[in-house]
């Protein structure tokens, strides 16, 4: 049997559809519903990451909007049973970014001067007018990972997009920045080395884009039922060898809780959805999730910023322009 067990699309409903689970919480609570009894009910606070709200400023619940606050919300889960989520994965429901928690870490609310890029029109006019190194025809992913890099190294880049940009596949993503689980299951089946390293670099990977942005990209907690005896230390072996994987590669910044363990009873308060109907236990471990398209948008809008890089120079980025024609000269430059 995979480390990922069948149980997981039972329970997809359950963990994407947070808000159905958040809200029946709030149900038990307002309706006295039997719960497990060392289980304590706190309502989402806020909380501001340098400390105490200057006097005059509510701290009462979510603000309207956005303008003139930089409030941080501490999660649902802070008063979860005490063997619930212990250590990493207690200390994320309770303030870090998530399914649950909500918000953005300490540093990101804070305000600085506004990092504009030119407009559409400046762009194009700056393609007219000046020369560049290298161009980028497309506007996915691939084609602003190669501006972003290329800028970055020096070149002066200039990108084009007959849509918009992220518009095909580059949106329709898992959005999942996962380590690769099910790979790590096939080094250890095959004693496959090259499964291993690809899981490795996975794993590096995704604690890099976790900690350079963490405005598009958080911590996803993953719960997985089990619903045989045998499956616990089994899956638990898996689950704890890829966390451990995790922590060698990062060394120890991972970016994400630890797994833990969770017994039926916890499981299924925390998770009302999941089938209750034989569950033994379950286990929760943590992959990332990221807004796909909004990362695409800010590695193709990103090196056009003046000063982005020191000594970088800046790049050139349109949508809703299509290459027609590459013209060339007589040295055969386009």
């Amino acid at each position: 049997m995979p480390f990922v067990s069948k149980g997981l699309t039972t329970l997809s409903a359950a963990v994407v559809c947070s808000a159905a689970a958040t809200s029946a919480l709030l149900c038990r609570r307002h309706s006295k519903a039997k719960v497990p009894q060392d289980t304590k009910y706190y309502l989402t606070t806020y909380e501001h990451p340098e400390g105490p709200p200057p006097a005059g400023d509510p701290a009462k619940g979510p603000p309207s909007s956005t303008e003139g606050h930089d409030w941080a919300p501490k999660g649902l889960f802070q008063g979860a049973p005490s063997n619930a989520f212990k250590g990493g994965p207690k200390a994320f429901f309770e303030g870090a970014p998530g399914i649950f928690g909500g918000g953005l870490p300490p540093g990101v609310h804070k305000r600085g001067p506004p990092y504009l890029p030119p407009s559409r029109e400046e762009m194009i006019t700056k393609m007219k007018q000046e020369q560049f190194d290298v161009l980028v025809i497309g506007g996915g992913s691939a084609g602003v990972g190669v501006l972003f890099d290329a800028s970055t190294r020096g070149l002066k880049c200039c990108l084009i997009e007959a849509n918009d940009f992220a518009a095909g596949t580059s949106s329709k993503s898992t959005k999942l920045i996962h380590g690769g689980i099910r790979y790590l299951q096939k080094a250890f089946e095959d004693f496959d080395w090259g499964q291993l390293s690809l899981v490795c670099e996975a794993l590096e990977e995704r604690a890099h884009l976790l900690r350079a942005a963490p405005h598009i990209a958080q911590p996803l907690a993953i719960l997985m039922p089990l619903y045989s005896l045998w499956k616990i230390p089994y899956c638990w072996f898996g689950v704890k060898a890829y966390g451990l994987l995790a922590q060698l590669v990062c060394c120890g910044q991972t970016e994400v809780p630890p797994t833990s363990y969770l017994s039926a009873r916890t499981s299924s308060f925390a998770f009302p959805l999941l089938p209750a109907a034989g569950l033994k236990g379950s286990l929760l471990y943590f992959d990332g999730q990221m807004n796909d398209s909004r990362l695409c948008l800010s590695l193709a809008l990103s090196p056009t910023v003046p000063g982005f890089v020191d000594g970088m120079q800046p790049a050139a980025a349109a949508n809703h322009l299509a290459a027609r024609q590459l013209i060339k000269d007589e040295n055969g430059q386009i």
